[in-house]
C-alpha cells in the first residue's frame, strides 16, 4: 500500500485542498486531473496537461512556498458533481482519505471513506 494522504472538501464554499506531497508524487504537474470511478467509489488524481472538467492548474509557486501545505482548489462544478454523486450534504465539508503510489505517480482516493468535518456546519470559514 502507499504512503497516506488525504484531501478535504468545503461544499459550502465550493473549495477543496489537496496536500502538496501528494500533488509531488504525481511528478509536479503543470496540472492535476481527477478520475471518478462511480462502480467502486473511488478518485484518482494524475498529472494532467490541461484543464478541463475535472483538471486543475497547479500553481508554480507551490512546490516553492514553504508557507502552503495544500493546494486550493474553487470549483462550484466540481464539487457538486462529486457531491451529488456521493449524496453528500452541499453545507458540510468532508474529509476523504487517500494512498499515494509514486511509481505510478498516482494518488488513489477512496470517497467511500468519507468523513464529515467536525463543526463543519460553522458560519466561519477554515480556508482563510
Amino acid at each position: 500500500m502507499g504512503e497516506k494522504t488525504h484531501l478535504s472538501f468545503y461544499l459550502a464554499y465550493n473549495t477543496f485542498r489537496v496536500f502538496t506531497d501528494a500533488v509531488r508524487h504525481v511528478g509536479c504537474p503543470g496540472y492535476v486531473r481527477f478520475l471518478i470511478n462511480p462502480d467502486d467509489l473511488r478518485m484518482a488524481m494524475e498529472a494532467y496537461d490541461k484543464k478541463g472538467l475535472t483538471s486543475f492548474k497547479v500553481p508554480g509557486k507551490l512546490f516553492s512556498d514553504t508557507k502552503g501545505t495544500s493546494m486550493r482548489i474553487h470549483s462550484k462544478r466540481f464539487c457538486h458533481l462529486l457531491a451529488d454523486k456521493m449524496g453528500w450534504d452541499v453545507t458540510r465539508s468532508y474529509r476523504i482519505p487517500g494512498d499515494i503510489f509514486p511509481r505510478q505517480q498516482v494518488v488513489i482516493f477512496d470517497l467511500s471513506q468519507a468523513v464529515v468535518l467536525n463543526g463543519s456546519e460553522s458560519g466561519s470559514c477554515p480556508l482563510q
